[in-house]
């Protein structure tokens, strides 16, 4: 794989989230992670519901998020989440992060790229936060 692309601007906020459900349509994650079975080629999807905590910029705790994602045959898996922050000031936010996770060679990591809108009275707050990458275990 080529060379993770460098994180343009600043860090902003860092994630800490745990799993409490799973949704998957066709093939399981544990089957695919296991090696028991392989991406079909059109692909598969797997709904991951998470909750956690958000500190930085916006500190606060993450509520009723969903990722969903689609394994591609190619390795790549395109994410699409949604979830609220709940903000240490008692503010809520509805965030929406998309954007593609690349598998590491040899490694259990995954390589991010994404975006994350935020409503507009937080964007001069925050920053734009367009073109961030990062690395997730898997």
């Amino acid at each position: 794989m080529t060379e993770v692309q460098k994180m343009r601007g600043e860090k902003i906020y860092e994630c800490d989230f745990n799993i409490t459900g799973m949704t998957d349509y066709g093939v399981t994650l544990n089957a695919l992670l296991g090696g028991k079975e392989k991406v079909p080629l059109q692909g598969a999807r797997i709904d991951v519901a998470f909750e956690g905590e958000i500190k930085g910029r916006i500190t606060g705790k993450v509520r009723s998020g969903v990722e969903y994602l689609h394994l591609r045959a190619d390795g790549r898996t395109d994410l699409d989440g949604r979830a609220t922050v709940e903000t240490e000031d008692g503010h809520r936010i509805a965030m929406h992060i998309e954007g593609v996770a690349m598998p590491r060679s040899n490694e259990p990591m995954m390589d991010l790229v994404a975006k994350c809108a935020s409503p507009p009275q937080l964007r001069s707050m925050i920053g734009s936060t367009r073109g961030r990458s990062g690395v997730s275990p898997l």
